[in-house]
């Protein structure tokens, strides 16, 4: 990114991003309806998973309505890949409740949680007659299947390995033995997480022109300006313009390369401590802030504020010139802020003609 005084350059660099981010949808709650000749069936059935991921310790609502008002000492719940009765019941790859637990009962209540195998709970409870109304029951610390399939029955090769099945029994008996009086099944799913990746790329956006007109720095006007014919009696005067933006962790520094204007082996004093304009003395400075003498610059604008100006070069009416000069610094992520540099050349009566130049270089490096 190139100014100069007799010839100001700047080349941009940019760069935009777009983010992401990702939503997971659960769907629950299917059921399947499976009825043995001597057993009525269950109704209001239904299954509430709070996390559908694959191997994931959450709590499981099971819903029903007992169909049959009688007496009922037990039911059992078996999570298996088929719903249907008359076949084995394959246990879900991965699914265990060895470490379940009955934290909440409503409707028929006074059960009372047991595990006989990793894939069986089994309510029992005092014998006692069903009334009107759903049940639901909620069972913490349950480890969802991994949704690999690898225990899915062979028999059948259409079956979708993230599907898993409750076949669900009530029995009089308190140990869920004996004939069943309701059944039925329910059916739940486990979703694979969907991965999504994105990336925010690294964005330093830096211009220089006399002029920027906008903060992309899409439209700049000229890079190159003249002080004209010099005199002893007069300073001369110029500005151009800068401006950055960064996302960089670490913030950006601004510095200045170059010389001072010179022809052939003859030159323009550059002034190396602060110092006020003086008419007909040897001087080349340049500051970045708003000045009455002469009436030029103007402090910096932008939301950007984080970006700080190195104090000597902040001072109203004072001038100076040091190649390599750090001029602006930002400690962090930096939106768009517009700098107005300042030139000021004064010569004595004695400076020898000659056509006067330099370019100057700014230069502007982020910390990522």
């Amino acid at each position: 990114m190139l100014s100069q005084i007799s010839s100001l350059r700047a080349k941009l660099t940019r760069s935009k991003y777009v983010a992401a981010a990702s939503l997971l949808l659960v769907v629950l709650c299917v059921w399947l309806v499976v009825q043995p000749a001597d057993a009525a069936k269950f109704t209001d059935r239904s299954i509430y998973i709070n996390s559908s991921r694959p191997s994931d310790t959450t709590f499981y609502i099971i819903s029903f309505q007992y169909t049959t008002t009688a007496v009922v000492g037990s039911v059992k719940m078996e999570f298996c890949t088929s719903p249907i009765a008359t076949l084995p019941c394959y246990p879900p790859s991965g699914m265990d409740l060895s470490g379940a637990s009955l934290t909440a009962q409503a409707g028929e209540t006074g059960f009372v949680m047991d595990t006989p195998s990793p894939n069986v709970i089994l309510l029992s409870r005092t014998a006692a007659m069903t009334g009107p109304g759903v049940s639901s029951y909620r069972f913490d610390n349950v480890v969802n299947p991994d949704a690999t399939g690898a225990n899915a029955d062979p028999r059948e090769p259409e079956h979708e390995k993230t599907n898993f099945y409750v076949r669900l029994s009530s029995h009089a008996s308190t140990d869920g033995s004996g004939p069943e009086i309701d059944v039925g099944s329910v059916s739940a799913t486990i979703t694979p997480e969907l991965g999504v990746l994105t990336q925010v790329p690294p964005i330093l956006i830096f211009c220089v022109g006399v002029v920027i007109n906008d903060d992309e720095c899409e439209d700049v006007d000229g890079f190159y300006v003249d002080f004209g014919e010099l005199s002893s009696d007069e300073t001369f005067y110029t500005a151009s313009q800068m401006q950055a933006r960064t996302n960089a962790q670490y913030g950006y520094s601004i510095y200045v390369e170059g010389n001072t204007l010179t022809s052939g082996i003859r030159s323009i004093p550059a002034i190396t401590t602060p110092t006020q304009s003086l008419v007909g003395v040897g001087q080349f400075g340049i500051n970045l802030a708003d000045n009455s003498d002469p009436d030029i610059g103007a402090d910096p604008v932008g939301p950007g504020i984080g970006a700080i100006l190195n104090p000597v070069y902040a001072t109203p009416d004072h001038y100076l010139y040091n190649e390599g000069d750090v001029l602006v610094t930002s400690s962090g992520v930096t939106p768009v802020r517009k700098f107005t540099v300042s030139y000021i050349l004064n010569v004595p009566e004695d400076q020898e003609p000659g056509v006067y130049s330099t370019t100057i270089t700014y230069v502007c490096t982020a910390g990522f």
